[in-house]
């Protein structure tokens, strides 16, 4: 790293970035992009800072800020080069805390220690009533994010844009808050400030790197040496690194076998770091419960499975390899990891398929030991992909409205292995998806999301509700891998296309087809991330904007339908129709999400 490019720097918490006697601002230059942050990183962000059981605070990362200060009396500007997405997402969450803690200010008044934890909280947020972060112009960030402020009561002075509630902003806020109130619910009002200073804590205490530079094209030097710096030993390799260190000074110990044992566990686990990583962590929190026979034991998380795996190891080397490779057998299985072609093809490694391109691997935690134990559960292939069935109906629900939380989910289904164990064959799976349906958001607040801008929600899950409903309709006889990719592998063959297209420049014709550019914009802002606009074709990223009749029947080199002729059942309205408008999205939305809420119940 070009250390002689630093003018500065240092680990601080976040309360120490935006210390409340400061005159330090953050200032997004023009140039970067907007605020771009979705749910999937606002649900790990919040998840690894509530789930860290680290006393010191989670670390998030680095931050490169360039100095551009003209006059050190009145502030201190520092422009972010790089961590805008981090800086911005965790200064809405503050916001949040702060309104929350606002609405309850009488309850701590006369707490001194909380009620300065409080007045510093703003001052974290705004300096001499002007925001201490200044996101860029840009798609309405700067305007959004004063918005935002003003309605916390922390700013006097802000306007409200048009289609404010569909922009990132607002949609952060709203999430923190469903996961704060998601919380709250269930406790009594003093449980809930105590809850809710408990978070302001941890937020607060969030660590960063902040590298400070002169200037500019230092920056931009530093944050391209960072991105190419060579990769940092992982958990890995550290418990790696510990189980050889043990068994060369453990006596009876074979120390070639203990490392071509731990060869054969990872080769069961494939090459991704991230299948290695979140197997040892899915293991622990899995099998350590049953073992302990207590619930209560630690979760394992990416930043204690280092120490939880050296207490494992100790407690015998020759145990711990034979219970971790059977385990990995199974998971390699969880993932398709397997050369079997019987059991890569059987119908239960098709529904775990499914169950991955649901985002669920989370539930492997509980498959593992279902798997592990099927024969004292006397369970079946066939009870386990019923199982894996209302896995995946859970985690479409769960994805989409951001329940259970994430860092609730290893003990939810700890939970659920501790009151199956004893039960077996189709009274267990009974009882998982009883289970399952009861942790789950009601089918109200399904319909709610899934008549959401859904695309924009979670494009992963959008394509993963259209295929499924596009594949109920498919045979042997007529079948079409919607999961597919292109020779470069870049890209899926059939992907997401908007109907009426997502563009800011919206074609001639279209606006023409939705009633004029006033309908046509107001059908951008509010209907174009619908799920009655979008569908499933073959992929062409040049099409996006063509007109109606053309996306209809646009036809690949080898004159097949790959437009809304493809034969889908999910595009035979389009494919019949010759124009498209606001009302045809509407009622085709309602008629998909009442086939969704069909499709992942818990029937």
């Amino acid at each position: 790293m070009p250390t002689d490019l630093i003018n500065s720097a240092d680990d601080q918490y976040l309360h120490e970035l935006l210390n409340a006697d400061s005159k330090i601002v953050y200032r997004v230059p023009p140039y970067q992009r907007e605020y771009s942050w979705g749910k999937q990183q606002w649900d790990e962000l919040y998840a690894d800072i509530i789930d860290d059981p680290a006393e010191e605070g989670h670390f998030l990362g680095t931050i490169i800020c360039v100095n551009q200060t003209k006059n050190a009396t009145k502030e201190v500007i520092l422009e972010l080069i790089d961590g805008q997405q981090r800086m911005t997402t965790l200064s809405i969450l503050l916001v949040v805390l702060y309104s929350e803690l606002n609405a309850r200010k009488a309850d701590f008044r006369d707490d001194e220690e909380r009620y300065l934890t409080f007045l510093s909280l703003k001052k974290q947020l705004v300096l001499g009533g002007v925001e201490r972060l200044r996101p860029q112009h840009q798609g309405n960030n700067l305007a959004d994010y004063r918005w935002l402020l003003h309605e916390a009561g922390l700013i006097e002075q802000a306007a409200k844009q048009n289609w404010y509630g569909i922009r990132r902003i607002a949609r952060a806020h709203k999430f923190f808050l469903g996961e704060l109130h998601a919380e709250l619910q269930t406790m009594t009002p003093a449980e809930q400030l105590d809850h809710l200073f408990a978070v302001t804590d941890r937020v607060r205490k969030s660590i960063m790197v902040k590298l400070e530079v002169s200037t500019t094209a230092s920056a931009f030097v530093l944050f391209e040496s960072l991105n190419n710096r060579g990769m940092e030993l992982s958990p890995i390799d550290l418990i790696k690194n510990t189980l050889l260190m043990r068994a060369e000074n453990t006596d009876g110990v074979n120390m070639e076998h203990t490392y071509e044992s731990w060869k054969e566990i990872l080769a069961n686990l494939g090459d991704s770091y991230t299948d290695q990583e979140r197997f040892l962590r899915y293991y622990y929190n899995a099998f350590e419960p049953v073992k302990k026979e207590n619930i209560a034991v630690p979760v394992a998380t990416r930043s204690n499975l280092i120490k939880l795996y050296e207490e494992y190891i100790d407690q015998g080397i020759e145990p711990f390899l034979r219970e971790l490779k059977q385990g990995s057998e199974e998971y390699g299985f969880l993932i398709g990891n397997t050369t079997d072609r019987d059991k890569r093809d059987s119908t239960l490694a098709k529904t775990l398929r499914s169950l991955s391109r649901a985002q669920g691997s989370p539930g492997y935690i509980l498959l593992m030991y279902l798997m592990a134990n099927r024969a004292l559960l006397e369970l079946t292939d066939l009870d386990l992909s019923a199982t894996t069935k209302w896995l995946i109906s859970f985690f479409v629900r769960r994805n989409l409205t951001g329940f259970p939380q994430t860092y609730a989910l290893p003990r939810l289904f700890r939970e659920i292995i501790h009151d199956v164990s004893e039960l077996r064959g189709v009274e267990l799976v009974d009882k998982v998806r009883r289970s399952l349906q009861g942790q789950s958001r009601s089918d109200e607040a399904f319909r709610e999301a899934l008549e959401g801008d859904i695309y924009s929600d979670n494009s992963d899950m959008t394509r993963f509700i259209l295929t499924s409903l596009a594949e109920k309709s498919q045979t042997q006889e007529i079948f079409t891998d919607l999961w597919a990719r292109t020779d470069d592998s870049k890209h899926y063959v059939w992907t997401i296309e908007h109907v009426f297209p997502q563009g800011d420049n919206i074609p001639a014709d279209w606006v023409s087809m939705m009633g004029g550019p006033e309908p046509a914009r107001t059908a951008l802002a509010t209907l174009v991330h619908k799920l009655g606009n979008l569908t499933l074709t073959g992929y062409n990223s040049t099409l996006g904007n063509k007109s109606f009749v053309h996306k209809r029947d646009r036809t690949n080199a080898a004159n097949a339908f790959v437009g809304y002729k493809n034969g889908f059942s999910l595009n035979e309205e389009l494919a019949q129709k010759d124009s498209w408008t606001a009302e045809d999205i509407q009622r085709r939305t309602k008629a998909l999400v009442d086939a969704t809420l069909q499709e992942f119940s818990f029937s």
